[in-house]
């Protein structure tokens, strides 16, 4: 919701403290990576995707769509 209200920073902010809860939540990587990277953080929204796509808990269309998006 942050997000789409561009509220980037803070939408970075919650992400996080998701992950400190559930760091193998891919969907939540994904999300955070989303937010880091409309807030201008390229670098770390490469890391965040890496992340996503190491949890394995992603399906297999966001599997894709995180692929894409580290290529």
């Amino acid at each position: 919701m942050l997000s789409r209200l561009k509220r980037h920073a803070e939408a970075v902010e919650h992400y996080r403290a998701a992950l400190a809860q559930n760091p193998g939540e891919g969907r939540w990587w994904v999300g955070l990576a989303l937010a880091l990277d409309a807030d201008g953080k390229a670098a770390e929204a490469r890391a965040a995707f890496a992340s996503a796509r190491a949890s394995g808990t992603l399906t297999p269309e966001m599997s894709a769509y995180v692929d894409s998006k580290l290529r």
